[in-house]
């Protein structure tokens, strides 16, 4: 189960990423935790960010759900992105969501207005490996490589993104 936690004055949520959809929580009582709702169209979802108030469901083939989020009764589906590859892990970093679509390699998506997500460039990893779970720091984002590896990408320019970095592993194959 994937999870993220985001803080508002008077009170917070949990988002959880289970088998069946996206749920989100008011943990402002810790003797008093509930469940607020079950986000429609998440079913089958594979991971969630936050990116300031917004939620970012990467709902793999229903593509990116964009919600905004006011607090935990407060929520609202505000943008909806799909490309031509589901989108199994979300990040971001500014107003970008940095999308990773396993062996469709990675997108970046503007998210500056919302309701009107935009393409900004897509990249495929070095040798064919399918794009993991990521993370960014700075202009760098930390690519998982299957399982194999990781390869770390310069976002500084987000229309053509790079790769700098890539350590895959070789793996030995034998049979009894």
């Amino acid at each position: 189960m994937s999870e993220s936690e985001h803080n508002y004055d008077s009170s917070s949520i949990k988002v959880l990423k289970g088998l069946d959809a996206v749920r989100i929580f008011d943990i402002a009582r810790p003797r008093g935790i509930r469940e607020v709702t079950r986000l429609r169209g998440t079913e089958g979802a594979r991971d969630v960010s936050f990116m300031g108030d917004l939620l970012l469901v990467a709902a793999n083939q229903n593509g990116l759900l964009v919600y905004r989020l006011g607090g935990p009764q407060r929520y609202e589906l505000v943008g909806e992105f799909s490309g031509e590859h589901p989108i199994r892990w979300i990040t971001s970093s500014g107003t970008q969501a940095i999308a990773s679509h396993g062996s469709r390699g990675l997108s970046i998506i503007e998210l500056a207005q919302p309701k009107l997500p935009r393409l900004v460039s897509t990249l495929d990893l070095p040798f064919g490996y399918a794009a993991g779970k990521t993370s960014v720091d700075g202009n760098l984002a930390f690519v998982a490589a299957d399982r194999s590896g990781f390869s770390v990408v310069d976002i500084s320019e987000p229309a053509q993104p790079h790769v700098v970095y890539s350590k895959i592993r070789k793996m030995r194959i034998s049979f009894p």
